[in-house]
């Protein structure tokens, strides 16, 4: 698990600096997964080495993936949500571009280097896989809730409804208001996120543990 919480750092470190230094848009040397109108880039690794499956990694490690040309860029083909960006291991393309010496930094300060990967610990050797930059959420609604109860749960759980409980109603004249949210994420996203893009609030643990405070 800390082996792998420690791909999700990188990743996170590279997503944050791409966005922040290029912005919204697909550059050269971005990774794109590979379909049947682009050429596929792999690194071809035996299939008998592939790592165990782990739930929050979205794409396997044999996903075959794209390098952006500057003509892919200029042909609008792709948007910033096909860009994807590896989890590092051995059996992974790196960015054709400055982000391969980031992510080739910020390993070797931990003691890694991105070209040996492999571990005789099997544990420790990870093949790697592919996130995308940024998801779209779908089926997407909300509503406002007006209430006065703090304590008063808002949304049902599976167990409520089972028991045939009522969905909460908003009151007129409710001392309070609630946004109440609903929208389906692919693996490997996560609702905390999409809800600091819209609501713009700290995500930090410290942060959250003070919403709690009645």
């Amino acid at each position: 698990m800390y082996v792998h919480a420690y791909q999700s750092y990188v990743w996170n470190s590279m997503a944050s600096r791409r966005i922040k230094e290029y912005g919204l848009q697909p550059i050269k040397g971005d990774l794109v997964v590979a379909s049947k109108s682009t050429a596929a880039c792999s690194t071809d690794t035996d299939s008998t080495q592939m790592e165990d499956t782990v739930e929050f990694i979205s794409e396997p490690s044999r996903t075959a993936v794209t390098v952006l040309t500057e003509e892919h860029v200029r042909s609008g083909q792709f948007t910033i949500h096909d860009v994807v960006l590896p989890l590092p291991g051995y059996d992974v393309v790196y960015p054709d571009n400055d982000f391969k010496d980031h992510y080739r930094q910020i390993m070797a300060s931990d003691g890694l280097d991105i070209n040996n990967m492999k571990h005789k610990v099997r544990d420790y050797s990870l093949s790697g896989a592919y996130r995308k930059l940024l998801v779209k959420p779908s089926l997407m609604s909300w509503r406002w809730l007006r209430y006065n109860d703090v304590k008063q749960p808002l949304a049902l759980t599976d167990q409520d409804r089972l028991r045939g409980a009522q969905e909460p109603q908003s009151l007129p004249d409710g001392k309070y208001w609630a946004l109440q949210m609903e929208f389906t994420l692919p693996t490997s996203t996560y609702a905390t996120m999409a809800l600091r893009e819209v609501l713009r609030c700290d995500t930090s643990s410290a942060h959250q543990s003070t919403l709690n405070q009645v």
